[in-house]
């Protein structure tokens, strides 16, 4: 179980908020560590970080996760919706880190951005449950803790009243990023072929990424991201399957 002569050093996924996210990254996490290959974080080594592991966040480990926003203005480093904070230097950020995390919809940047990273991967879901899962989100304790009231009675009245915007959103981002694929390539993956045929789905996954994985190894991501051992680690994120 070796990463070979072609795995990569870094290695950014993205999509839009709500569409299996924190499951990808969960994803990847073990496919990098069966296949041997150096886990690196830049947050860690910020000031900040020991005061964020203390912090009440969404899910488990989050303060050791690296999540890059890619804005019109500059690259910033977040810990989930708490803190932020310019990245000078975004090849350092780069080199330092070997999983990262984005959501934003592609502006010009994204051009000088994505090539720094050795693999980049596209989380696709439904748009639909997309909707489905902002409007339940929007009603846990972290959002009303820390997000701007919304004043909504119930998931129900959300999504009457936002789904319309957040399906326009849905189609923005999907479909800039899909436009931007013929000037640098990414792969692909699908939440709904992750939920029906994840062996499959894994294996191009892994393919991509140029790691060279026993079938063992893929047993074991696969049960290790399963629902079950999900929302034993996280009964708060991971609500159902």
């Amino acid at each position: 179980m070796t990463g070979g002569a072609g795995a990569p050093r870094s290695i950014l996924h993205s999509a839009i908020h709500k569409s299996g996210n924190y499951w990808l990254a969960r994803i990847l996490a073990p496919i990098e560590h069966h296949a041997g290959l150096e886990h690196r974080s830049w947050g860690p080594g910020q000031p900040i970080h020991a005061t964020a592991v203390g912090w009440k966040l969404r899910y488990h480990a989050q303060a050791d996760m690296d999540f890059l926003r890619i804005l019109p203005d500059g690259c910033w480093w977040r810990i989930s919706d708490l803190h932020q904070e310019r990245i000078a230097d975004i090849e350092e950020y780069v080199r330092r880190c070997s999983i990262v995390w984005s959501h934003e919809p592609v502006v010009a940047r994204h051009l000088e951005v994505l090539p720094l990273f050795d693999r980049v991967v596209y989380l696709i879901r439904d748009p639909r449950d997309v909707a489905v899962s902002l409007s339940r989100y929007v009603f846990t304790p972290h959002v009303l803790t820390n997000w701007p009231p919304h004043y909504e009675r119930s998931p129900e009245s959300f999504l009457r009243h936002a789904l319309d915007q957040e399906l326009r959103d849905w189609v923005a981002h999907v479909g800039g990023w899909l436009r931007l694929r013929p000037r640098i390539p990414f792969h692909v993956v699908s939440y709904e072929r992750f939920l029906h045929a994840f062996a499959d789905e894994l294996r191009g996954l892994v393919e991509y990424l140029g790691v060279d994985l026993t079938e063992a190894a893929l047993a074991a991501i696969e049960d290790e991201v399963s629902f079950r051992s999900m929302h034993g680690a996280d009964p708060d994120h991971v609500r159902k399957g």
